[in-house]
């Protein structure tokens, strides 16, 4: 979020972040920040009707703000069902009721192959009668963040998709100096949340296998960010950080999120940054930290 509003910053408009109310640390730098969401994107993946209620929530806001024709509404994650609200609530739209709205981009982060054919059909119909509105191809923006999902969706959807820069602050890693002591241990790092999709539950074998002959005699440490994604964790996380904070040293799990500058700073010791993500569910789809380890 901050490196989008810092970019539209210097492109001379006035950023808001509108973010989760639970959302504690809001960064007011380059952005003002309204806390405004009631559900997380967990939620409205588990049940339609926060879905619901982040698209009613959202027009709440822009009524609240006097948003006109010329702002601009970037909504960087959706779940299916939230895409679903939207693109009903266009379906019911005349010219004249979009004329009043911002231009709303919506960003689509995840591989279509993971929803049912039936129900991308059933929103390929309904983008059909959408787009038959005059104006509407440019005042409701399909995007996603990697060329390869930008194709699977437009096939999917039978719409042309825009691709999108994967967002990120330079000047957080551009300044930091890399310095390791000559006989160091190794650092080898994970940088996201503790999810199945990204593969965290590797790292009790991974960390076994290195313990021996790396970890144990202090040739490699392990830095693991490892705080939960939602309350309790996704099932096996738990038992899988359990398993590795049994390590009596080597091994640090970082079980809260992180800052931008604690982030960027434990990147920036990193030796190896480890991925290993479910090509199942990342063939597709961007990794903001591959982007920025690179």
């Amino acid at each position: 979020d901050a490196a989008i509003a810092e970019a539209a910053q210097a492109a001379g408009l006035n950023p808001v972040i509108v973010a989760n109310k639970a959302y504690e640390t809001l960064e007011a730098e380059t952005a003002t920040v309204v806390p405004w969401y009631r559900a997380s994107w967990y939620d409205a993946s588990a049940d339609s009707r926060h879905a619901r209620s982040f698209w009613s929530e959202t027009l709440d806001l822009l009524q609240s703000r006097a948003a006109t024709p010329d702002d601009i509404v970037l909504i960087h994650t959706v779940s299916i069902a939230e895409f679903t609200e939207i693109v009903g609530f266009y379906e019911s739209l005349n010219w004249g009721e979009l004329a009043k709205l911002p231009a709303v981009f919506v960003i689509l982060r995840r591989d279509p192959a993971e929803y049912p054919v039936s129900l991308l059909e059933d929103l390929k119909t309904k983008l059909r009668r959408v787009y038959k509105t005059a104006d509407l191809p440019r005042r409701l923006r399909l995007c996603t963040d990697t060329e390869q999902l930008s194709q699977a969706w437009g096939d999917a959807l039978g719409r042309p998709f825009t691709t999108l820069p994967i967002p990120f602050r330079h000047e957080l890693v551009d300044g930091l100096e890399r310095r390791r002591e000559p006989k160091a241990p190794l650092q080898i790092v994970y940088l996201g949340d503790a999810r199945n999709e990204k593969g965290y539950a590797h790292f009790p074998g991974m960390v076994q296998a290195l313990w021996k002959d790396y970890v144990q005699p202090g040739r490699v440490e392990v830095t693991l960010q490892s705080n939960y994604n939602m309350p309790g964790g996704e099932a096996g996380i738990p038992q899988a950080r359990l398993k590795l904070q049994r390590y009596p040293h080597g091994v640090t799990l970082l079980t809260e999120p992180m800052t931008p500058d604690a982030y960027y700073a434990l990147l920036a010791k990193a030796d190896i940054v480890v991925l290993p993500y479910d090509p199942q569910c990342y063939g597709r789809r961007s990794s903001g930290v591959l982007n920025e380890a690179l």
